[in-house]
């Protein structure tokens, strides 16, 4: 399907992302923390060769990049909502060096303004508007891995919009795997590339113009949204 460009062709340029649950993703619930596990479970065994996600229990983090700083990648929920989901069922705000190509840091938001609960493996849907959370949260790291949503299939893992009770985002289709099996670089390319940007950087520095390019961090927000009506 045709999707937004998710982290703009950055990927993560390491072969282990760890990712750090905050403590109030409990107030979900104590299969919270599984739901997430199963969650992980399914992108990593794709067939697409994505970085190892390492999924642990840590203390409360920023959302967002510090340049010098000891940043994380987490997954929280916000009980009471939060204004950078703007309605969405969550947001992933992805920080990325779009001259590098890196994403540098991912931060996973659940949107407390929805009710999430974890389903049986077929679809509830009376379930006044509660929406499953492994299913969000299955979405939500395809947009960590890097990739953006998808506006046509909507049997999708990608696909923009969820429904109450859906679990269909569990289980990738192959338009999620196809994407996917782009986002890493192979290590034979990682050194070259690290000189193609070192090159750049040292012309950029010749010409004077450092100071007008600064850390060309880029940022980028993909959501999972409910359907209206």
């Amino acid at each position: 399907g045709i999707g937004s460009a998710g982290a703009r062709g950055a990927r993560w340029q390491k072969g282990t992302v760890t990712v750090s649950v905050e403590p109030s993703v409990d107030e979900l619930g104590s299969a919270a923390f599984e739901g997430l596990v199963h969650a992980v479970s399914a992108w990593q065994t794709s067939p697409a060769e994505l970085p190892t996600l390492v999924v642990q229990r840590g203390p409360e983090d920023e959302v967002g990049f510090r340049r010098g700083g000891k940043n994380k990648n987490t997954v929280r929920y916000s009980p009471d909502g939060d204004p950078l989901a703007n309605g969405a069922l969550a947001i992933t705000v992805i920080t990325f060096d779009a001259h590098a190509r890196e994403i540098l840091d991912a931060d996973i938001i659940l949107n407390g303004e929805h009710k999430f609960g974890i389903f049986a493996d077929e679809p509830a849907r009376l379930t006044q508007n509660v929406y499953d959370l492994q299913n969000v949260l299955t979405h939500e790291l395809g947009h960590l891995l890097g990739l953006g949503e998808d506006y046509e299939d909507e049997y999708a893992t990608m696909y923009a919009f969820s429904q109450p009770g859906e679990t269909i985002k569990r289980d990738l289709e192959p338009v999620d795997v196809d994407p996917a099996e782009h986002l890493t670089i192979p290590q034979d390319q990682l050194g070259a590339l690290a000189t193609d940007v070192k090159r750049e950087v040292e012309r950029i520095r010749r010409r004077g113009r450092w100071s007008r390019v600064g850390h060309g961090r880029g940022r980028g927000d993909d959501t999972t949204r409910p359907f209206s009506g």
